[in-house]
């Protein structure tokens, strides 16, 4: 029998038991043990669906971007882009909606807000619910002095303007009406993707976009709410990077996006 998913409780006797090393295994449950609500208690950790988002978010971005660099300095060989940016830009896409999924599950514990997420894996959608929930707190002014948001707003635009759905890297068609339809790219020639122009959005993403919603959280596991001043702080202790500098992806992706090192 073909078996690739255990549930023990020991390492030890999980890697013996199939005559593995125990770096052999990918652990699904690794960060997400903690749970909502222990011995009971109500709304005991009830910010930890958006840390969960948060994880998810690093995890997509971090492959995307890992795949993307190494494909783009290794200087695509084979034409290998042409196959891959397709998950490349599927896992971008899950990536960036987990983290707004993060921040307005956040916002929503810290401010009262309304605590539902919209259903929608719309990234406009998710995003100017996000910008609201920002707008009318006091990360409005951290936003207003620190970070630059026009890149995600030029990427849901051009998103718009090809009129690109939240699934077309994962399927070539789609059913609208009871009729199948292609997507945006389906029937022409030349349709590419400016990898370079890409590399820059994934560094203010994680730049900027990754830091405010760390900064979030933190405000969430201590209960406080978010001050310019503390923020300044915030950012001022993180290491500073340019997408030049990477001498080591895997390095970079620890630190940057995954936060293990």
């Amino acid at each position: 029998m073909f078996k690739f998913i255990y549930n023990s409780n020991s390492l030890k006797e999980q890697a013996e038991s199939v005559y593995l090393p125990q770096n052999a295994f990918a652990y699904l449950n690794w960060f997400f043990e903690e749970q909502k609500n222990p011995n009971n208690e109500p709304n005991a950790n009830k910010h930890i669906d958006s840390l969960h988002f948060f994880i998810m978010g690093n995890s997509y971005i971090a492959i995307s971007f890992k795949n993307l660099y190494q494909i783009y300095t290794e200087g695509n060989k084979c034409n290998i882009a042409d196959h891959l940016i397709f998950p490349i830009l599927f896992n971008l896409m899950h990536g960036l909606e987990s983290w707004l999924k993060s921040g307005i599950l956040s916002l929503s514990y810290l401010y009262n807000l309304e605590g539902k997420i919209k259903k929608s894996h719309d990234l406009e959608i998710l995003y100017s619910e996000f910008k609201c929930n920002v707008t009318n707190t006091s990360l409005n002014s951290i936003i207003n002095k620190y970070i630059e948001f026009n890149f995600i707003e030029d990427f849901i635009s051009d998103l718009k303007l090809n009129n690109v759905r939240f699934d077309f890297a994962r399927y070539s068609t789609f059913e609208r009406g009871g009729v199948s339809q292609s997507q945006f790219y389906c029937g022409y020639h030349n349709i590419c993707i400016d990898m370079s122009l890409l590399l820059q959005f994934y560094f203010y993403l994680i730049q900027d976009f990754r830091t405010l919603i760390s900064y979030i959280l933190t405000c969430c596991e201590f209960n406080v709410v978010p001050e310019e001043s503390d923020y300044a702080a915030f950012i001022a202790e993180g290491s500073e990077f340019k997408l030049d500098d990477i001498s080591d992806i895997d390095i970079f992706i620890y630190q940057h996006i995954l936060g293990v090192m």
